[in-house]
């Protein structure tokens, strides 16, 4: 797994400076490698086990989400490569005393500090939960099955539209910026409300496919 952490810095900025030119398809699609070599490595896993030649299922799980972060990578740098000397040329000092920098900040600090808590809490109902038996796995498991819409709507939906907040927030056009988010809860609606419908409905079978 060390290759995650090595790249999900550049593959975060890269993320970034494609949303802010406006190129939100890659963005958009990029987990769906990662999350089809995953299952591409727990079908091999499952094959694997069926046949002699047996292998860890934690190697192939790191392999798959490694691979999946080094693919995402160089289809960054090969969709940013005539741009490099954009942001290379670009005053970082300049760049550093912009108030919008400090605004950053402002805002970013709070929520690093508010995603650690939701972190720290989430340990803490694990710990607690590991004094019965089962629980810990099925609060890992029901925290799998949720983060699953969510990461459909912070990659697919939300994602693409804070650009356009940002820049309706510089410009100060406070009604097209209520009227974006408004759309953008809406549309966050549709998206939803026919996947809980069918988790709701289909939650046995989900069950069983994914954990059973």
């Amino acid at each position: 797994m060390t290759p995650c952490i090595v790249f999900a810095g550049p593959v975060g900025l890269g993320f970034g400076y494609m949303i802010a030119k406006g190129e939100n398809v890659f963005p958009a699609i990029s987990p769906t490698l990662s999350s089809l070599l995953l299952i591409a490595s727990c079908l091999f896993y499952s094959y694997s086990r069926q046949s002699d030649a047996f292998c860890s299922g934690g190697i192939l799980l790191s392999c798959g989400a490694s691979l999946g972060v080094v693919i995402q990578w160089i289809i960054q740098v090969l969709l940013l490569r005539g741009t490099w000397h954009e942001v290379i040329s670009e005053s970082w000092t300049d760049e550093l005393k912009s108030e919008d920098i400090y605004d950053l900040f402002s805002i970013l600090v709070p929520a690093i500090f508010n995603s650690g808590l939701a972190q720290i809490a989430s340990f803490t109902d694990l710990c607690f939960a590991s004094h019965f038996a089962g629980a810990a796995a099925g609060l890992s498991y029901a925290f799998l099955l949720v983060m699953a819409p969510l990461g459909l709507l912070s990659s697919i939906v939300i994602l693409p539209l804070l650009p356009t907040f940002s820049g309706l927030i510089k410009t100060e056009s406070w009604p097209t910026l209520v009227e974006k988010i408004n759309r953008g809860v809406l549309l966050c609606m549709v998206v939803l409300l026919p996947i809980i419908s069918v988790m709701s409905s289909l939650a046995d079978p989900i069950i069983r496919v994914l954990f059973e």
